[in-house]
């Protein structure tokens, strides 16, 4: 069965350029239509419709790669990388990063859906690495008032022990 999607061969998302329909392609138990699509690194790959027409899918996969280099690169450049592994603060500060300023996180709404917020010097890496240090080993990056903001006069890094007795729902079950 063909689509009648035709309005989309030409068109240019993102890194995709939309050459000819291809074969539907199996989502579940339903069939999708797709596109042969050229990308702008000069692949072609087969993509679902929806997935080109909502965004989802930028290009044949090489941006992501882009991205993924370019952290690890910000990591490097920092001094937090041996043999490719990034370090546990930089893990430390990306996470904290993620959690409160990215909304697709899994776990934003638990941080930064609830308003936590993170300083904006420690948007650095450079400047968080100044004013925590080192992530000692076993320890992790906590808030010392739950309730608070990630800045320099609110932040520790605990062990899981402490960590425990420093939540949210400790707080107001002791109130």
């Amino acid at each position: 069965m063909v689509s009648k999607r035709k309005d989309l061969i030409d068109n240019k998302f993102n890194r995709l350029l939309v050459v000819e329909q291809a074969e539907r392609v199996k989502n579940g138990i339903n069939y999708q239509s797709a596109f042969l699509c050229k990308c702008d690194c000069g692949k072609i790959k087969v993509i679902p419709a929806y997935k080109i027409t909502s965004g989802r899918t930028k290009s044949c996969g090489c941006l992501n790669v882009e991205i993924a280099k370019n952290h690890t690169w910000t990591a490097i450049k920092h001094g937090h990388s041996k043999g490719g592994k990034i370090s546990s603060t930089y893990i430390s500060w990306s996470g904290m990063i993620q959690r409160c300023e990215y909304k697709k996180n899994k776990r934003y709404a638990d941080w930064g859906g609830k308003g936590v917020s993170v300083c904006e010097k420690w948007h650095k890496f450079a400047n968080f690495l100044a004013e925590m240090g080192e992530r000692p080993e076993g320890k992790t990056l906590d808030r010392i008032n739950p309730f608070g903001n990630y800045e320099k006069a609110n932040c520790r890094w605990a062990d899981r022990f402490q960590q425990a007795a420093n939540k949210r729902t400790t707080y107001l079950s002791t109130i």
